[in-house]
């Protein structure tokens, strides 16, 4: 039976396949990796060993892998290319070198001391980033400096667990410090907003006519 023209004008179009419909939609762009926060994390590795070989750098690589696949930085709509200043970063090695060899002679000197009182507490530091990045590196390095642990985020303050406390506004102006070399050496992973902003800015422009 053959149809009128008019009908066909009528029946449904076909979805569009193969490449007309990957025109349609717009050219796809595969998630980049973050290539800094691996380059800062095998870098803390290193440190860590206190020597550089390829059998360290092949583990700094893979644990920095497993950590970002376990735990995988939040993805973002219009998310910008991370950018990685190396002198800020040497930087950052640089200081982070400096304070784990303090950290480890304060608290091997009191182990080792007998009869030392060891005075712990928990230290309310602000945030001067809120980013989720910027939280991430900041928490992983506090915690692989001996003595100190992150414990919680709350309200754009990060609280610190302090093994040895002797003065609370040190160790905020130590968290304080680390927080501006971590951003000046990842300046556009500061400047994104975290993952619960992202949402309701998505939110806000939902709702909008």
């Amino acid at each position: 039976m053959r149809c009128s023209r008019d009908e066909r004008s009528e029946w449904p179009e076909r979805p569009r396949t193969g490449k007309a419909m990957s025109a349609a939609n717009g050219p796809r762009r595969a998630a980049k990796p973050p290539v800094g926060v691996a380059a800062w994390l095998v870098v803390l590795w290193l440190l860590l060993w206190g020597k550089v070989s390829v059998a360290n750098v092949a583990s700094g690589i893979l644990v920095a892998v497993v950590l970002l696949v376990v735990f995988p930085l939040p993805r973002r709509q219009g998310a910008v290319r991370h950018v990685v200043r190396p002198l800020a970063l040497a930087r950052l090695a640089a200081y982070f070198a400096y304070e784990l060899v303090i950290s480890n002679l304060l608290v091997t000197r009191v182990i080792l001391s007998q009869g030392s009182r060891i005075r712990t507490g928990v230290v309310g530091c602000p945030l001067h980033s809120p980013s989720d990045g910027i939280v991430t590196v900041l928490a992983n390095t506090i915690a692989l400096s001996p003595g100190t642990m992150m414990v919680e985020v709350f309200d754009d303050v990060i609280y610190v667990h302090a093994l040895l406390l002797r003065d609370v506004e040190r160790v905020r102006g130590d968290v304080a410090k680390l927080q501006s070399l971590i951003i000046a050496a990842f300046p556009t992973m500061g400047a994104l907003p975290t993952a619960e902003a992202a949402e309701a800015a998505g939110r806000d422009g939902e709702a909008r006519p």
